[in-house]
């Protein structure tokens, strides 16, 4: 059954693989905290972002739970008219029963019924430990994640179940279940282009979405010159054209701010819409290997 909410949302939206629609523009929320919540959630809904990004790591589901509690309402809006992204981390022992009991809190703190998205939100428990990395049940691990998520998706608590942070071959390791995660969440940007994973999520129907958009306004990213060259052609903002970057390759976004002047910026980089002789002058300013990683998340080497 095709989901029509989110059809003609501003900004555009994506059909998932569980026939429900995402929001193209969501805002990312990570280390946004007290009173910023509040602040930052009013502004966004006002200018019109409908999808919300966050996760049990960001500790900050209660906040924004108690926040829409308020501000919905104002806003003319019911809980159906913005859709909530969330994100659990496996376990290191007891996958299952910790999966099912992190979701439970998700649902109280977010004062929801359901979540539109959750994401296993990284292939181990641990995104700095090497050890976690090379742990050889990383693969069980993630995968009973996620069948759990899926199990709990049936029961109509979320709706669509995808993953973050995922090499191909954590994806490949999905393959015999014939049930593909709906997102890939990764860092996406012009020095970090992830032309594999694109190409892994592509061939099974997953749709890619990127965090980091902006880089984390690196300085190697925000001064380089295809990007400065571009920002005068077009006539907006770095942090636009890097938005803009994405969607124009149907790349959904989360960038993260706290301040009203940059949400109406970034929201309105949908309006921008790059050609593909842009598109390809940004994809060649991509970096060796991982040396474009500035969100300091490391996938790759997790077994």
């Amino acid at each position: 059954m095709t989901d029509h909410s989110f059809e003609h949302v501003e900004g555009g939206s994506v059909m998932l693989n569980t026939g429900h629609r995402m929001p193209m523009i969501g805002l990312g929320t990570y280390k946004i905290a007290g009173p910023d919540v509040v602040n930052a959630l009013d502004a966004a809904l006002r200018i019109g972002y409908r999808c919300f990004d966050t996760a049990i790591k960001y500790g900050n589901e209660a906040e924004l739970g108690a926040a829409f509690e308020i501000l919905l309402p104002i806003h003319r809006l019911k809980r159906e008219d913005i859709f909530i992204a969330s994100k659990i981390f496996p376990a290191e022992k007891n996958f299952v029963e910790e999966c099912e009991k992190g979701v439970e809190e998700s649902l109280v703190k977010l004062r929801t019924s359901y979540i539109d998205l959750y994401l296993v939100h990284y292939p181990t428990y641990d995104v700095f430990s090497e050890e976690a990395d090379k742990d050889p049940i990383n693969k069980e691990r993630r995968r009973e994640t996620y069948l759990t998520l899926k199990r709990i998706a049936a029961q109509g608590k979320i709706r669509s179940v995808g993953v973050s942070n995922f090499e191909p071959h954590h994806l490949e390791e999905l393959d015999d279940l014939n049930d593909p995660p709906a997102v890939n969440q990764v860092e996406f940007h012009p020095h970090f282009t992830r032309k594999n994973i694109i190409k892994a999520c592509k061939d099974r129907g997953i749709v890619f979405t990127a965090f980091g958009s902006l880089g984390r306004m690196e300085p190697s990213l925000f001064q380089d010159e295809a990007l400065e060259r571009l920002t005068e052609e077009m006539g907006c903002n770095r942090a636009q054209v890097l938005i803009s970057y994405a969607l124009s390759q149907e790349i959904p976004v989360c960038p993260k701010s706290i301040h009203e002047e940059r949400l109406k910026q970034n929201f309105a980089a949908y309006k921008f819409r790059l050609s593909d002789e842009k598109v390809e002058a940004l994809n060649a300013r991509n970096k060796p290997g991982t040396q474009g990683n500035y969100i300091r998340a490391y996938g790759w080497r997790v077994v």
